[in-house]
């Protein structure tokens, strides 16, 4: 199987004849992978909180609020973002 070589497939369990098996017959996988991309964007904000030193999460967040052509209202967010007069880690503003 292609995903067999790819550790992180792997690591998550997502290497499996069933898991492909039962995302062909019931198109579950995208849950799946939404929420894969939900918790590796929340632990790359924890690696920003954690190496700027920042002791408030909005720090390490960013969004905007627009209108689509259509006229709906929706919100477009950054993975993760450096506030850098707010980094309490100075090394990570010298390196």
């Amino acid at each position: 199987m292609l995903y067999s070589a790819d550790p992180f497939y792997s690591w998550i369990g997502l290497d499996s004849d069933l898991m492909y098996a039962a995302h062909r017959a019931a198109g579950g996988m995208t849950s799946v992978y939404r929420q894969i991309g939900i918790g590796c964007e929340r632990l790359f904000r924890a690696v920003i909180m954690d190496t700027a030193g920042y002791t408030d999460p909005k720090f390490a967040t960013w969004s905007y609020t627009t209108k689509t052509q259509s006229g709906k209202t929706k919100k477009l967010s950054l993975d993760g973002r450096l506030e850098l007069d707010e980094i309490k880690n100075q090394t990570v503003l010298t390196n």
